[in-house]
């Protein structure tokens, strides 16, 4: 009898965690990620999809993917969508995935952002890449054919940290702000003292040791003057 009684959809990574000895090898892992090849060749029948470069704060390129169902009207909703990952994966197939569900079931284009990873890029770069791709949605929603009073922003594990800071940041920085936030499973308090995580130290696919991991690789310096903005 298993210790968790884990769904069998998630087989068969609910039958191990995986092997991150600290965060240089999560970067390593992360790094050899590729969106699947119907994303890169823009294969899929129901979407369209096309590759557009963002500007981040310090003048670094970084790209993201326009998810255009078909037959959309002329000027529609958009989400902005940030990726989990523990801060050092790429977007897996599953991410992409969801997001053409969104774009489908919601009727909206969806923004999916590769922002700069860990530990290679630590906070506060992909937190500052997630809000320039914000700011460049908003300016360039009239090309995009998106309505600017219906932009949200969502994001998963770790997206859903980094889409609740870049609403933390839109509203202290007076830039426009997001319509509503869709946080799914957010990692949203570094201190790691919630129950969950004295709890699920074992768990498979992911666990707290390795969310001490994540936040080491991710947080690299505690001094820097917008550390609210990581948890």
């Amino acid at each position: 009898m298993p210790k968790y009684n884990i769904n069998k959809e998630f087989l068969p990574f609910s039958l191990f965690a995986p092997p991150i000895q600290n965060a240089k090898m999560a970067g390593w892992m992360g790094s050899k990620m590729q969106p699947p090849r119907w994303v890169k060749k823009s294969l899929d029948r129901e979407i369209s999809i096309t590759k557009e470069t963002v500007k981040s704060y310090d003048g670094a390129n970084i790209s993201a993917f326009v998810i255009d169902p078909y037959g959309l009207e002329e000027m529609s909703p958009c989400l902005v969508y940030y990726h989990g990952g523990g801060f050092f994966f790429e977007g897996a197939w599953y991410h992409y995935k969801l997001a053409k569900q969104y774009a489908i079931e919601a009727e909206c284009r969806v923004i999916f952002v590769q922002y700069r990873l860990a530990p290679k890029h630590p906070h506060p770069t992909p937190a500052e890449d997630c809000y320039a791709a914000l700011c460049w949605t908003f300016e360039n929603a009239e090309r995009l054919k998106i309505e600017k009073t219906k932009i949200a922003v969502g994001g998963d594990s770790a997206g859903g940290a980094l889409a609740a800071a870049v609403c933390q940041m839109a509203r202290d920085r007076g830039s426009d702000m997001p319509l509503f936030q869709l946080l799914i499973y957010p990692v949203t308090d570094r201190r790691m003292l919630t129950e969950s995580c004295k709890k699920y130290t074992d768990t498979p696919m992911w666990n707290s040791k390795l969310s001490v991991k994540m936040w080491q690789g991710y947080v690299q310096n505690e001094e820097i003057a917008n550390l609210a903005y990581a948890s």
